[in-house]
């Protein structure tokens, strides 16, 4: 039991590590162990309390040969616990937030087959669009991750740090992105319509052409929006994610993306938002929205000005991945 004991505390050790230095942003989180450690961080923080409390029994009850191996085992539960919780304290003011890896992957864009009759022009014609990998953010961005990084607002009661921010424009989320970069040395920016959708999508895990909304076709497990928001955004995570265990692309606070692009009949990789398009675009809907502008391949691009701002309108971080 002592060598069992020994390297579960070892496998904790790591285990923790890993979880702090990704959701820290110092290592890139990969998909299966995303989604591993979703999986698996309550049951082990059990195991964790359970053989630490097993070992300081047998620290205090064993003979010395053994008591040995109980030390070594109850130094690194330990040393495990300290490094979690300074890690935590010294950066309790800085800007993290979780991501989702994304594998890249080939899908079709727009006016799919379970859409039905609810296509709008602008969501047509349907195209091939090929993806590298990418990073996307697992919820939106919050109002207490906005205030980390632009200042709090003393007219901002903090019971709302965990709804996602809104009141936002496309040229303030510019110069959010702009300061979080310089903080953190990473490249985050808003993600390409064409990520925002796939990812909407359920990226590869997608069975085929999927659902009409993000991870169902019932829109009361997956959005908040004009039936049952009440008018108000709520906070993020709260209903089902989808396949990628991404939450609130469906409603919530609509998401801005990126300038609207070329939006053609031809198969494109990666494609871009124009530099200077017409206007910025947003995605899924929001608290006030209808059940059709919640659909994946919805699109608002009706010539909304970058520095446009309401109270359902927030935004969700990518990454590339290099």
């Amino acid at each position: 039991m002592k060598q069992i004991t020994l390297i579960l505390s070892c496998v904790c050790l790591l285990f923790f590590s890993c979880l702090v230095l990704m959701s820290y942003n110092f290592i890139t989180p990969n998909i299966v162990f995303g989604a591993f450690a979703e999986l698996c961080t309550i049951p082990l923080i059990i195991l964790f309390i359970i053989l630490l409390g097993y070992s300081l029994i047998k620290l205090y009850f064993e003979d010395k040969p053994l008591k040995s191996m109980y030390f070594i085992s109850t130094l690194i539960f330990l040393a495990t616990m300290v490094l979690v919780v300074a890690v935590t304290i010294l950066t309790r003011n800085e800007f993290r937030t979780q991501m989702v890896y994304v594998e890249g992957g080939t899908f079709t864009m727009g006016c799919t087959p379970e859409q039905l009759n609810e296509c709008r022009d602008n969501e047509k014609p349907e195209r091939e669009i090929t993806l590298s990998n990418f990073l996307i953010g697992k919820v939106e961005v919050t109002q207490s991750q906005w205030v980390k990084v632009m200042g709090q607002d003393k007219n901002r009661p903090r019971s709302q740090d965990s709804l996602p921010v809104v009141m936002v424009s496309w040229n303030d989320i510019q110069e959010f992105i702009k300061r979080i970069n310089e903080k953190t040395g990473m490249n985050y920016r808003l993600p390409t319509e064409a990520e925002w959708e796939y990812a909407a999508r359920g990226g590869n895990k997608s069975r085929g052409y999927g659902y009409k909304y993000s991870g169902s076709n019932n829109v009361d497990e997956i959005a908040w929006y004009f039936d049952n928001s009440g008018g108000e955004v709520h906070p993020v995570g709260k209903k089902r994610g989808n396949e990628l265990s991404i939450y609130d692309m469906s409603g919530n606070a609509e998401e801005w993306v990126d300038w609207i692009g070329d939006y053609g009949n031809d198969p494109q990789t990666n494609p871009q938002g124009a530099a200077l398009g017409q206007s910025p675009v947003s995605r899924g809907g929001g608290a006030r929205s209808g059940a059709a502008d919640l659909r994946v391949s919805s699109r608002n691009d009706a010539n909304t000005p970058p520095e446009f701002s309401n109270k359902y309108l927030g935004f969700r971080l990518a990454r590339s991945i290099e």
